[in-house]
């Protein structure tokens, strides 16, 4: 039908939109999927979206309850941005499905898997659906039902049965996520009484350490989107959890950090000097630190990253000595830490701070050293497409590179790791340079044979156990050596690889398996390379199909 000359699209959606409701209820996931982007179009066009009334759109809505699950949560991701478009054209309908659509939510934010894009389709729709008033499902109503699964009570939506057990880690954050969404959609004045109860349970030393956990969880997400950092009675609740068990420990941590990026100026000089004074407490505050770091590097390049991160800028000096100082640290954990820190901070400023990481590098002392390299590592990690950031690094890769050379072992094994993160991350810094890469390979085919002076015999009590101190680096050398397979297998010789991977199907068992995944890798990739080598690698190939598993072993052993 056309109308002044044109098709009449309305007249065709209305048409449409009940066999496209029936599309989802096929099982072809293509189908779907495509259905789904289709319609959202639809409720996202101001010009489509008028033409659409109740019974068409609650024809739809009826279908979207039994896609929220987290069996497929791309599905999941689109069902709940369709409901969160039909929530703000047709509230009328999603009140009308408000058990089925809320059950599934639930049940969803329940799930060890939610995380990503489709947690933050599931905010969208729980913000919709507060912003649209709806009289029987308030926003206490909403926030309450959110919240069951932790304190495992049944509301107007039964929980689902695994959270009357223990509810997975992940659950936590999702559903703490969620609240302080909700959280921001009201008024301070209204949502002050939540905030208090909040401080109460994460302060009370008799509640159970899940929803202690939570509640911290809930106050940091909600801190860094909305400034409750002048609150002392959150101060005094965040320092007095650092008394807790682990979990209660580190859930304090995270919200720290992330309430003092409400107001960066105010909170970051306390933590900094915690750092420096409270020696039994300082990995915590260094947590709380990576914290608040990892939150501006994710966000440098929104508005909001930039204006925080001017803010940070006057602190980056005092930072950098702070966390240099805690370099020399004899805890693998703490220093793990640190170097996440000093390479993302880095991130944030490269020009100034990744040279002084390079300076980190050239230390006499061996856990500096470890620290710089694994920080290197964390700035390899941003895969965002940022030329500035690229260069930089590209100008100094070499140098870290060069402590493949190392002559302490642990500095080579870390070494090892960040080559495998730069080859799979970015490895245009190696293969654009035929000089570095030749020299990466030397120093990686050189770690690839067995070190008989890293092997030693420890007694336990009648017992000789034999240690091989050289065995992380070897698996860490072979594993980069399968990740060259894919970053750049055009850019080297491949019999001089396949002769030292030859010698990894000798070696251990985990690297063995590691060598016969590049057997497989080069049998698609290169075949006839592979062919040429047929003899070196049938002879270790026959010595483990024929070798046999004894008859006291374990059941992995016989699954091996």
């Amino acid at each position: 039908r056309r109308v002044h000359g044109q098709l009449d699209m309305d007249s065709c959606l209305r048409t449409a939109l009940p066999i496209l409701a029936s599309f989802l209820r096929k099982t072809q996931r293509s189908l779907r999927l495509t259905t789904l982007t289709f319609l959202i179009g639809v409720w996202n066009s101001d010009l489509r979206r008028g033409c659409i009334d109740h019974q068409l759109a609650l024809c739809v809505c009826r279908q979207l309850s039994d896609l929220i699950t987290d069996s497929d949560l791309h599905i999941s991701q689109l069902s709940l941005g369709l409901a969160a478009g039909i929530c703000r054209s047709h509230t009328a309908v999603i009140e009308s499905q408000l058990d089925s659509l809320m059950s599934a939510v639930i049940s969803l934010l329940t799930s060890p898997l939610l995380q990503g894009s489709a947690l933050i389709s599931l905010n969208d729709f729980l913000s919709s659906l507060v912003n649209s008033n709806i009289k029987t499902f308030s926003f206490a109503d909403i926030l309450s039902a959110l919240c069951n699964p932790v304190y495992r009570v049944d509301g107007r939506f039964a929980i689902p049965a695994n959270a009357h057990q223990n509810l997975p880690k992940q659950a936590y954050r999702s559903i703490a996520q969620c609240a302080a969404t909700l959280l921001t959609q009201r008024p301070s004045a209204e949502t002050t009484g939540f905030i208090d109860k909040f401080i109460s349970e994460s302060s009370n030393s008799s509640s159970p350490d899940s929803v202690r956990v939570f509640a911290l969880l809930v106050l940091g997400d909600l801190g860094c989107r909305r400034d409750i950092s002048d609150n002392s009675a959150l101060q005094r609740a965040i320092r007095d959890a650092f008394s807790g068990s682990e979990d209660v420990k580190m859930a304090a941590s995270y919200a720290l950090g992330r309430v003092a990026m409400g107001n960066l100026a105010r909170c970051l000089p306390a933590v900094l000097e915690d750092i420096e004074n409270l020696d039994t407490k300082r990995y915590l505050y260094l947590q709380a630190l990576r914290e608040i770091i990892e939150f501006l590097s994710d966000s440098e390049s929104s508005s909001y990253g930039t204006i925080v991160e001017n803010q940070l800028s006057v602190f980056v000096d005092k930072l950098w000595t702070i966390l240099a100082s805690n370099a020399y640290g004899s805890e693998e954990g703490t220093r793990s830490v640190v170097a996440e820190c000093l390479g993302k901070l880095s991130l944030i400023f490269p020009a100034e701070l990744i040279p002084r990481l390079g300076e980190l590098q050239l230390s006499p002392i061996t856990a500096v050293r470890c620290t710089a390299v694994t920080a290197f590592r964390y700035t390899l990690t941003d895969t965002r497409l940022r030329p500035t950031v690229d260069a930089i690094l590209c100008g100094c890769v070499g140098q870290f590179m060069s402590s493949l050379r190392d002559s302490d072992i642990a500095v080579r094994r870390v070494s090892l790791v960040t080559l495998n993160s730069a080859l799979h991350n970015k490895p245009e810094l190696l293969s654009s340079e035929p000089s570095l890469l030749s020299d990466v390979l030397e120093c990686l085919y050189g770690e690839t044979r067995v070190r008989k002076e890293l092997i030693r015999e420890v007694e336990m009590g009648p017992f000789k156990h034999t240690v091989d101190d050289g065995l992380d680096v070897r698996k860490a050398t072979f594993e980069c050596m399968y990740t060259l397979l894919d970053a750049c297998i055009d850019k080297f010789d491949l019999d001089v690889f396949i002769k030292h991977m030859e010698d990894g199907l000798r070696d251990h068992y985990d690297i063995k398996m590691l060598c016969y995944l590049m057997v497989a890798r080069l049998a698609g990739l290169a075949p006839r390379k592979l062919l040429e080598r047929c003899d070196g690698i049938a002879e270790p190939l026959k010595t483990t199909l024929a070798s046999k598993v004894s008859s006291n072993s374990v059941k992995q052993e016989f699954d091996k």
